[in-house]
């Protein structure tokens, strides 16, 4: 899928699922393109990780973005009312789904649904990239590393760009115990958040028991977790925000990868993130499997999910979606005007107003134009090299001559190559 975006950017988009062990799917995805009411563009893509059935994933999927887009503050051009926004957003779909609750599946005893969502979500409006999440679904980036191979590569890495809400999280620990919560070590050795519940076949009937329930501190739902004495949710609706710029990916950032945590429990960021390089590598060279990137990393997470004495994520649900940014580098006139004012000595530069982004444009291309103009230089000089210096006694001056030429061909090489790499990739 690829969706066109102003600016000359166009996203590279692909999408997975699968069932893993599990009979059934709680894992929701989401894509949305669309104008806002200012004529902006609005590019948003969700994976929603469900858990004690899909009621809350589902209902995330469906009304999230309709929750976005009705906050005033999404449209600022203020970065902070912006993220004030979304957590607004999120917890308004939290509340709306406290009003479902009483019409998604009970359980076998009869109580009412346990069921909760995390969310990831990457938001690209304008130049803004906003990653929003709650819960142990992530949003990697994969990155171009500054090695370089022998053969002139430079590999992706990956880096993660969300912190996991486990109950074990210092922060996290601590907004629960200062709710009166607690957090106990239960199913498959795991510390989970615990649910007091009325005891099931108590003659009491105010009579409680202690279940450690849930592994994760943050989602959507799991309204069972409310706390009448704190006047809050042990597990919490509201989200982390942060914000990247999309030129980023001018540079070294290369691709954005959600990930259910049917992916996460089994698969590194760096070894996500070597897929896609090896998927753009080999559209590049024409010779890919027609497998886009999402899919392949799905796969591979259930692959390992299959290993033997595996402990995580075996039977999970696995969910992944893959954005690349693309850009049109052909020379804009803004661009030429910019390039006019550095080259131009005539006119004084501390008067010229420019982006600092706009003069790493500039001074790029000089450098470039500089390595292109040496390089047509030595090949001048090559082919009419000035008269060899005369060798000293005793040596041959044939043996000489050879040695001079084989190193003038290797810096001409050197020069050749620096001069035509680029910091930049379009995919």
């Amino acid at each position: 899928m690829e969706i066109q975006m102003k600016n000359n950017v166009k996203l590279h988009v692909s999408i997975a699922e699968d069932w893993g062990a599990r009979p059934y799917m709680q894992d929701a995805t989401a894509i949305h393109f669309e104008k806002l009411k200012n004529s902006e563009e609005c590019a948003a893509f969700a994976i929603y990780d469900g858990h004690g059935g899909d009621s809350a994933s589902f209902f995330a999927r469906d009304n999230m973005m309709k929750f976005i887009k009705k906050e005033e503050g999404f449209m600022s051009s203020n970065t902070e009312i912006v993220k004030k926004a979304l957590k607004k957003a999120f917890l308004a779909c939290h509340g709306a789904m406290a009003t479902k609750l009483a019409q998604w599946p009970r359980d076998d005893k009869g109580n009412l649904s346990t069921a909760g969502t995390t969310a990831a979500l990457v938001i690209i409006r304008g130049k803004q990239i906003f990653i929003v999440h709650c819960g142990d679904s992530a949003v990697w980036m994969g990155i171009e590393s500054d090695e370089v191979t022998p053969w002139g590569d430079q590999p992706w890495k990956g880096r993660n760009l969300t912190e996991e809400h486990k109950p074990t999280a210092p922060k996290e620990m601590q907004r629960i115990n200062a709710a009166g919560g607690k957090i106990r070590i239960g199913k498959q050795n795991c510390h989970r958040v615990v649910w007091t519940r009325p005891k099931r076949n108590a003659i009491d009937p105010e009579e409680t028991e202690d279940i450690p329930f849930l592994n994760i501190a943050r989602s959507l739902g799991n309204f069972w977790s409310w706390k009448e004495s704190s006047k809050c949710y042990l597990v919490s609706p509201e989200p982390d925000v942060s914000v990247m710029n999309i030129d980023d990916f001018r540079y070294d950032a290369r691709c954005l990868i959600i990930a259910s945590d049917g992916v996460t429990n089994l698969m590194k960021p760096d070894e996500a993130a070597v897929i896609v390089h090896e998927f753009q590598d080999n559209r590049e060279h024409g010779t890919h499997t027609g497998m886009l990137p999402a899919q392949l990393i799905v796969n591979q997470a259930i692959a390992i999910g299959k290993i033997p004495r595996r402990t995580q994520g075996v039977a999970d649900n696995a969910s992944a979606i893959v954005i690349i940014p693309m850009f049109d580098e052909d020379d804009t006139d803004e661009d030429d005007e910019i390039e006019e004012i550095f080259e131009d000595v005539e006119k004084p530069p501390e008067i010229q107003k420019v982006t600092t982004e706009a003069y790493i444009r500039s001074v790029e291309r000089a450098k470039r134009k500089r390595a292109i103009k040496t390089t047509i230089d030595n090949k001048e000089n090559h082919d009419s090299p000035a008269p060899a210096k005369k060798p000293k006694a005793g040596e041959p001056e044939e043996k000489e001559s050879r040695i001079i030429e084989r190193r003038h061909s290797e810096r001409l090489a050197e020069r050749e190559e620096r001069s035509t790499r680029s910091r930049t990739r379009t995919f």
